[in-house]
């Protein structure tokens, strides 16, 4: 009997899953042992064939492309180069784990839909990790046939020769780090991609002595200024050069003093998009002519001006990026404009977890699908699975893991063309059963996403937050911020006990199961926060907490405090940590002011 992709899940071999698979009810078994445990040493210890593998080469194969077959003579892997082989192995490794010494007769025929699969972490606003959890990261991205990864940065997260001031007296990545991150990535076929923003998101380099006179606002350097290209110089200066990437990412996304102060005149009298455009070009000739490197960009400042478009650089890669369910029209629009562009282009969804502790997990799954859907159809290059840091950086990267295999599986295989908002949920499971095989060892991800969607409970839904984050974000005496909605007028506190309950309910899962105990201790932390939250909206609606409510979050407090401290550094640098700490500890003094009444 022959069952074909997507006949029956549970002969859901391989994921990501492949663009062509077949399989036999039948099985060949092994000759040899094999060694399963390293994806690195696997490929490694058998690319020039066993017994039981023999190795085809063939020719006119596209990048990252293989055959598998498997019968009764053995198991043949082809493909035309090694990253195609590299792929063909990974795929081959969950065949074997998956049975045990032999491999289900099969036919495959691979390969990805997009060009560039990236996964972008955010190392830069206040969780710094250190490089052993980045090899972590960088193995999971190998499992799931990524091929880029990008170490977003804006603040002082680099040893930057150029300002060793700016990180004098706290650790962080060296250009020693960087190399040797480098070497790990192209072990596994992964090119690692410098991404360092370069006009707006700059409030810490702008915050000090020597460049304050180059702000236009606390954010956005001045373009205009000649000597803000020779910083940006002497950045580039201290970072691309560890890199052998032929790209770097420069950003430039809301730049929101562009139009402000010293640049408004040039902007009322040549338009914001002219002058962004000039910038732009100015940051491609320095990359290209000094560091041989092309540009990528945030396409945001530029997206509603297609008539600048003919003045992108001629190399240039425009990343159209969007994280909001509600905007998907608009991104088919951006994409179509793009598209004609004729220059390659990114889409990039995003992880979704900043800013709520947890997640929100039911956004990111669909924004990484229509993201995908839409790249598929308008022929994007690339995708880029974003992960950011905003807020204090206080949810731990486990969080996002779910999010990185859905977005593996879309970026392989967008899958079969689907009508309106239908969801493949056979893509979610596979993405959450890969994870907790081959990276959990524990059946958790379904609770994790579980957990992600407390804020479908919450009264109302706010962009790119939650209800609950915010609340312990503001002081308890404010109810409304920037988008925030008046906590008081939106509801009845049901709505966040039903919160507290779920948590608790689900955290108490995770405590049951046999998982890794930093996972664990990274998963509840980060569920108290939530609690936290939930608990101070419930008092803000009531006009305020009683003595003994505020001693028992005041004690909550403390406990969140201590162990986010200890995970944090289990896995990141200390600096940056006092962010969110000092969120916290506002709290807990505001809190004691109702146990002094």
């Amino acid at each position: 009997m022959i069952f074909k992709t997507g006949e029956q899940d549970k002969y859901d071999m391989i994921f990501p899953r492949p663009a062509r698979e077949e399989y036999k009810d039948a099985y060949y078994t092994l000759k040899e042992k094999y060694e399963l445990g390293d994806l690195l040493e696997f490929y490694r210890s058998n690319k020039n064939g066993t017994s039981d593998i023999a190795i085809k080469n063939i020719t006119g194969a596209e990048r990252d492309e293989y055959m598998i077959k498997a019968d009764e003579n053995g198991i043949t892997l082809s493909a035309s180069d090694d990253e195609g082989y590299f792929r063909a192995f990974t795929s081959l490794r969950q065949l074997m784990l998956r049975d045990h010494g032999r491999v289900m007769f099969c036919d495959i025929h691979d390969k990805p839909q997009f060009v560039q699969r990236g996964f972008m972490l955010d190392i830069s606003r206040c969780r710094k990790p250190k490089p052993e959890y980045i090899r972590t990261i960088i193995d999971i991205l190998a499992g799931l046939k990524y091929n880029e990864f990008q170490l977003y940065m804006e603040d002082f997260c680099f040893k930057y020769s150029a300002y060793p001031q700016f990180t004098e007296g706290f650790d962080c990545l060296t250009p020693e780090d960087i190399k040797a991150i480098e070497g790990y990535c192209e072990d596994r076929f992964i090119e690692l991609v410098p991404n360092q923003n370069g006009f707006g998101h700059m409030t810490s380099w702008l915050a000090t002595d020597e460049l304050k006179h180059l702000a236009v606002t606390e954010d956005t350097i001045d373009p205009l200024d000649p000597e803000s290209l020779e910083v940006m110089d002497k950045i580039y200066g201290s970072l691309l050069p560890y890199f052998k990437s032929g790209r770097v990412h420069i950003g430039l996304d809301e730049a929101t003093g562009l139009g402000k102060n010293q640049t408004e005149a040039a902007c009322r009298e040549r338009g914001k998009a002219a002058v962004f455009m000039e910038w732009l070009n100015k940051l491609s000739d320095l990359c290209e002519k000094k560091y041989g490197k092309s540009v990528m960009f945030w396409g945001d400042m530029i997206i509603n001006n297609p008539e600048c478009f003919s003045q992108m650089p001629e190399n240039a890669i425009p990343v159209e990026w969007d994280y909001e369910d509600i905007s998907a029209q608009l991104v088919d629009r951006r994409c179509r404009e793009l598209a004609k562009t004729g220059h390659r282009f990114y889409v990039a969804p995003a992880t979704t977890t900043w800013r709520s502790f947890t997640g929100r997990f039911e956004t990111s799954e669909f924004n990484i699908r229509y993201m995908a859907e839409l790249g598929q159809e308008h022929g994007a290059y690339g995708y880029l699975l974003t992960d950011w840091g905003d807020g204090g950086h206080p949810q731990n990267t486990v969080w996002s893991y779910v999010q990185i295999a859905l977005a593996a599986q879309y970026s392989w295989n967008v899958g079969i063309k689907q009508h309106g908002g239908w969801r493949k949920p056979y893509f979610l499971h596979g993405a959450q059963d890969y994870m907790d095989e081959y990276v959990f060892g524990a059946k958790i991800s379904r609770l994790l996403c579980d957990m992600g969607n407390y804020y479908t409970l919450e009264p109302e839904h706010i962009a790119v937050s939650t209800i609950v984050f915010n609340t312990v974000d503001m002081p308890l005496d404010e109810n409304i911020k920037e988008d925030f909605y008046d906590i008081t007028r939106i509801g009845d506190p049901c709505s966040f006990e039903d919160i507290i309950c779920r948590m608790k309910r689900d955290l108490a899962k995770v405590e049951a199961l046999e998982l890794d105990e930093l996972y664990k201790r990274e998963i509840a932390v980060n569920v108290n926060m939530v609690i936290l939250g939930a608990e101070l909206a419930i008092g803000k609606m009531n006009g305020g907490v009683t003595k003994q409510k505020a001693e028992e979050l005041h004690r909550l407090i403390d406990d969140i405090m201590k162990e986010h401290r200890e995970v944090w550094l289990a896995r990141n640098y200390e600096k940056g940590i006092e962010t969110f700490l000092g969120v916290l500890k506002s709290r807990q003094d505001e809190l004691a002011g109702f146990i002094k009444k």
